[in-house]
Order: structure tokens, then C-alpha cells, then sequence
């Protein structure tokens, strides 16, 4: 590997760990507070560039900043998404449920970190896994009383 290449993969890994250091605790605030999810994931993703910029500089963040967000949401949906789904459909208090989402972020960063290896094959799995949160958090919501017409 060239020392460009080096360096390339090192700020990319850069990228993606301050992404995950800030969407889990975003998803671990938000998933605790039980609501105002959706604006919470603005606010991550404004803390996020701010994390960025302040540590990195402006430059690295227009530059690989891309790179952090498919981590920035796996962290924050992972926590968010079990706190809600145990909540409404189980009646679970929110502590419980974002407990839950530590498991899943940790079961599926495993799986991510120590499933099929190639250079963007941790990348692409969490855009995979990223879009099926958002599936299961959009179809998965709160369910409709039966007197409900709509």
C-alpha cells in the first residue's frame, strides 16, 4: 500500500469514528428523553460537523465528512430505533430500550467489523444496515387503535 493510500484510509477511519462516537450519544440522549427523535437526529448531525470542524478542521470535514455519516446514523438509529419500538410496542420505559440499543449497535459492529472483508465492505454494510433501521422505524411505529378510521 502507498503511503497515500495510508494516509487516506487513516483520515477516512477518522471520519467514521467520531461518526459513531457522535451518533451514539446522540441516539443514547434521544433514546432516553423518548421523544423528539427526528429533530434529535438534526441535532446530532449539526453536533456531528460541529465535532468535526472544531477537531479537524473545516476542511477535513467537507473533504471526508461523508465518510462519518452512514456511521453517524447506524449509531444514532441503533440506540433510537429499540428504545421506540420496545416502548410503544411493549410499553417499556425508554431506559430499557436504549439498553436494548446497546446491544444492537454491539451485536451489529461486530458482525459489521468481522463479516466479509474488502476495502468498502464496512462502509457499504452500514448503509445496508442503516436503511433497514429506517424501515423498521418508519413501518414499525406507533400502532393504530382499532376505532382508528385512518
Amino acid at each position: 500500500m502507498s503511503p497515500f493510500a495510508g494516509v487516506f484510509w487513516n483520515l477516512v477511519s477518522t471520519a467514521t469514528g467520531l461518526g459513531l462516537i457522535v451518533g451514539a450519544l446522540g441516539g443514547i440522549v434521544f433514546g432516553l428523553l423518548g421523544r423528539h427523535r427526528l429533530p434529535g437526529l438534526l441535532l446530532t448531525g449539526a453536533a456531528f460537523a460541529i465535532a468535526t470542524a472544531v477537531s479537524e478542521g473545516f476542511r477535513f470535514l467537507l473533504r471526508f465528512g461523508g465518510y462519518g455519516l452512514p456511521v453517524l446514523l447506524f449509531g444514532y438509529l441503533g440506540f433510537v430505533v429499540p428504545a421506540d419500538i420496545l416502548e410503544v410496542r411493549a410499553g417499556w420505559r425508554p431506559v430499557w430500550g436504549t439498553l436494548a440499543g446497546f446491544g444492537v449497535v454491539g451485536a451489529l459492529t461486530l458482525a459489521i467489523r468481522y463479516g466479509p472483508h474488502g476495502e468498502w465492505a464496512p462502509l457499504w454494510a452500514t448503509c445496508v444496515v442503516d436503511v433497514g433501521l429506517i424501515l423498521v422505524w418508519t413501518f414499525a411505529g406507533k400502532p393504530r387503535r382499532l376505532d382508528d378510521p385512518g
